[in-house]
């Protein structure tokens, strides 16, 4: 009966063990997408004020011609 006991002590405490891994590993993987989703939207805002600052540009141009 001890045994048994043992063993599915064992298998919980494994089982145990992998969930925590698991819920480690996502917790990263949740942070590093939050980054990359911060950095891609940091990008975008950039380009567009670039693509902003280019079309004055050529109207400045345009109008000096």
């Amino acid at each position: 009966m001890k045994s048994q006991w043992m063993v599915a002590i064992i298998f919980l405490d494994r089982v145990f063990r992998r969930v925590v891994r698991l819920l480690s590993r996502y917790s990263v993987l949740e942070a590093s997408n939050e980054a990359s989703l911060r950095q891609a939207q940091n990008v975008s805002e950039e380009c567009k004020r670039l693509m902003d600052e280019n079309d004055k540009l050529k109207k400045v141009m345009l109008k000096g011609m």
